[in-house]
């Protein structure tokens, strides 16, 4: 959500269209996003249960069944989500530069999801296990990235490219990268 906002500000300084598709991009990539997240919260649960219990040789499956339950939505859900988010905005009557705009935002954000979706599985792992420090960490962390990756190439400094609208969906994309690595 911080990223998003983050996005949203930076991209307003290019314009209201942009900004528009943006949001628009944005919301729609997350709400098959938001339906995997509710279902990783299993993790959590059976991580602390088995902690509670002490079967700590156990707690481990769970991360992983979390990290494939986040492959498989991405494979399954995500991927082809992307596929028809154009028509979909098409649909209903958006104008076809505006379609472009937020399709192409939305698009990136549904294909680069899968560190999205595992950083998700393994923050609900570390607070299964009572280590909410990293998730902090690793959440705080990826802000930072998006915040300066977004900036980079939406304005094209550094000798980046200048990518615009795109640009900050990129940069979300590479702050869940950090956040997924991190634990």
């Amino acid at each position: 959500t911080v990223m998003q906002f983050v996005d949203s500000v930076i991209v307003a300084r290019i314009g209201p269209i942009e900004v528009a598709a943006q949001g628009n991009g944005g919301v729609w990539s997350f709400v098959p996003v938001a339906f995997v997240f509710g279902l990783l919260t299993v993790v959590n649960t059976f991580a602390a249960q088995n902690l509670g219990a002490n079967r700590l040789e156990r707690v481990a499956g769970y991360g992983w069944a979390g990290l494939w339950i986040a492959v498989l939505a991405w494979g399954c859900l995500l991927l082809p989500f992307a596929l028809v988010l154009p028509a979909a905005f098409a649909w209903i009557g958006h104008a076809p530069d505006l379609v472009a705009m937020e399709s192409a935002y939305g698009q990136v954000l549904l294909v680069g999801g899968l560190p999205l979706l595992i950083a998700k599985a393994l923050s609900h792992l570390f607070f299964g296990l009572h280590r909410p420090k990293v998730v902090t960490v690793a959440a705080l962390a990826a802000n930072v990235v998006n915040v300066v990756a977004t900036t980079v190439l939406v304005f094209g400094l550094a000798g980046a490219p200048r990518l615009g609208l795109v640009g900050a969906a990129y940069g979300t994309v590479m702050g869940t990268l950090v956040e997924a690595a991190i634990p």
